[in-house]
């Protein structure tokens, strides 16, 4: 990736941060967080109640939420177009494959490990 992509990318890095900072539990769907501040795109998990203030918090720096609509309706994409490049953040209210969930929210969020930046990962 060039360095300007690690520039970009630092707008979900800050965005994920500032969430985490207003007590939402962030769980980012990866398995290795190292190199997290050079990605364009990522999947998070949080608890359906915290999404209101997920969307206003992401809003405020300045991204814009896209409703997946009845096919996907546990998911809420935002998108940002920062310093050049397009920024994707999938936000998911459960495990789902289309409308389909697959694996529970509850167990996932039980299994967790402290991660870099104040997020959180699947043990």
């Amino acid at each position: 990736m060039t360095s300007e992509s690690a520039i970009a990318s630092l707008g979900l890095v800050e965005t994920l941060a500032a969430v985490t900072r207003a007590g939402v539990k962030v769980i980012v769907l990866r398995d290795d967080p190292k190199g997290l501040e050079l990605i364009s795109e990522i999947d998070v998990l949080i608890d359906p109640s915290d999404l209101t203030n997920v969307i206003r918090i992401a809003g405020e720096m300045g991204w814009c939420a896209q409703d997946m609509g009845a096919f996907i309706p546990h998911k809420v994409a935002l998108v940002r177009y920062h310093l050049g490049q397009l920024l994707k953040l999938d936000v998911q209210m459960e495990f789902i494959d289309g409308p389909h969930i697959y694996m529970s929210r509850a167990l996932a969020m039980s299994r967790i490990r402290p991660g870099p930046f104040g997020l959180h990962y699947l043990s």
